[in-house]
């Protein structure tokens, strides 16, 4: 299955089963949603699309009719939280890493959002240490 990266935009080549891959053309390892079926697969598309471009609200709406679909979808819920403190993924000049960096301001630890806190009940422990690592970084 073919899904877009997040971060660039690239084409990630998922196998059945994955809940995390590496890009190979930005290199940053990220978590992936449960597909349901095409469609969620199509939204997804969309959502992160709205997300590269900073259209955090167009994407919190396509991720919440995503939770419409699954209540237990934590890649949705983390989306959210992306949404919420408009994080972008910026290269590093000096360590060439992608951190996650906040364009909306929220004096609310992240770690008390309702969202983050479903993403990690809801996620496998690979994901949920993903999620924490750049939680983290958030707050």
């Amino acid at each position: 299955m073919l899904f877009k990266c997040k971060i660039c935009g690239g084409e990630l080549n998922i196998q059945k089963g994955q809940s995390i891959v590496e890009c190979e053309y930005c290199g940053v390892k990220q978590t992936l949603p449960r597909f349901l079926d095409e469609n969620t697969k199509l939204m997804y598309d969309r959502a992160n699309s709205y997300l590269l471009h900073n259209e955090f609200d167009k994407a919190e709406n396509i991720y919440n009719q995503i939770l419409l679909a699954d209540k237990e979808d934590a890649e949705a819920y983390w989306n959210l939280v992306l949404c919420k403190y408009g994080v972008t993924y910026v290269k590093d000049p000096q360590s060439g890493k992608y951190i996650p960096t906040c364009n909306r301001t929220h004096y609310a630890s992240v770690f008390n959002d309702e969202n983050y806190q479903n993403a990690i009940k809801y996620a496998n422990a690979e994901k949920a240490e993903l999620y924490k690592q750049d939680a983290k970084t958030i707050d």
